[in-house]
């Protein structure tokens, strides 16, 4: 009853943000068995009005129409949960993963990831990589050797 009033009273009816319809399939099932009811009464009472053989043909007619009214209503509402439920899924999972379209996607993601990866910092208002591991620096020593004069 409370989703009712929000409908009528709220934003909801006219804000695309939601999807009503699963909700909605449950007052159509309620209106659905509402009215294989009342056409099982109404039948019945004409039937009788035939005769008491009309009316003993009519109870069956009600059992066997009636039954396979419920059946398809059943169905149907089933059906259309179904597949708004599949659709919630569906979009969930595709939130969920978010695939590259293109090849120039996939590089971007890659190098984003890659700066993700290396620490920054800044030298003279310039972004520098931060090295991870300097390589030691040799001590050469380097030998003169005298200059032969001829």
């Amino acid at each position: 009853m409370e989703y009712l009033k929000k409908l009528v009273t709220g934003n909801v009816l006219f804000s695309l943000d939601r999807i009503i319809t699963p909700k909605l399939v449950h007052i159509l099932y309620l209106l659905g068995l509402f009215a294989i009811i009342l056409w099982a009464i109404s039948h019945l009472f004409s039937t009788f009005s035939f005769g008491f053989g009309a009316g003993l043909w009519g109870l069956v007619e009600i059992a066997v129409f009636s039954l396979i009214g419920f059946v398809v209503l059943r169905i149907i509402c089933e059906a259309i949960i179904v597949y708004f439920k599949a659709n919630q899924q569906a979009v969930e999972e595709s939130n969920l993963v978010k695939v590259p379209v293109s090849l120039i996607d996939e590089v971007k993601e890659a190098i984003e990831e890659l700066a993700q990866d290396e620490p920054l910092y800044r030298i003279e208002d310039e972004i520098v990589s931060k090295p991870k591991n300097k390589p030691a620096k040799r001590k050469t020593t380097a030998k003169r050797t005298p200059k032969k004069t001829n």
